[in-house]
């Protein structure tokens, strides 16, 4: 049985990903699963995550019908990992996994010198994340942290405390502190309650529902 871990490289002896790229807020790749080559495949999602969730879903299917012709995926999942323009991406990472396929996603694309903006609902495992920021402090600018309001309590004041001395951090008491970075591409991550604050940040985009 296959088991979706999240972290491996790959199922190196099930599927063998080539010629990946990303354009126009799409992957495109060809895939090799158990010996049948299957090309120019495009997933209208761009996060790591999609990319290992669909060939092992794709490789399941694939047990079961045998075969498929004229593989696209356009359905869209809102939230995750969307390109919403040429310089902003939302996303609802929650854990050092997520952050981590997160990250690696936009490393992928080419993006650096990147502002990061973030929070963290209360609860989750601050460290891990911590982690994988500092993992991946090459490409960031700045991280600012912003607290929101919801029927769910944040803490971004503690990931930025354990952030702040290894990657350049502002915290933020509230997201309308927030002024946007007009220069640098930017990403928005950490909480699927926060996403109605962040469109009031951003008014004249409109994400998939």
């Amino acid at each position: 049985m296959l088991q979706n871990e999240g972290a491996v490289e790959f199922y190196s002896d099930i599927i063998k990903i080539s010629n990946h790229k990303i354009e126009k807020g799409c992957q495109i790749f060809d895939a090799e699963i158990r010996g049948k080559l299957y090309k120019n495949i495009k997933l209208n999602k761009i996060g790591r995550a999609h990319l290992l969730n669909y060939t092992l879903a794709l490789a399941g299917v694939l047990d079961v019908c045998g075969d498929i012709k004229n593989i696209e995926v356009s359905e869209p999942l809102p939230y995750r990992m969307e390109l919403v323009n040429d310089s902003t991406i939302i996303d609802t990472s929650h854990n050092g996994a997520s952050f981590n396929n997160f990250l690696q996603s936009i490393k992928s694309m080419g993006w650096n010198d990147i502002v990061l903006y973030i929070t963290i609902l209360e609860g989750k495992e601050l460290s891990d994340i911590a982690d994988v920021f500092a993992e991946y402090k090459d490409i960031i600018n700045r991280i600012e942290f912003f607290e929101f309001e919801s029927g769910k309590k944040s803490n971004a004041e503690g990931l930025y405390e354990l952030v702040k001395n290894c990657v350049p951090s502002l915290y933020h008491k509230d997201i309308s502190e927030i002024i946007l970075d007009k220069e640098r591409k930017k990403a928005f991550s950490g909480s699927f309650y926060s996403i109605p604050q962040i469109m009031g940040l951003l008014p004249h985009i409109r994400l998939s529902l």
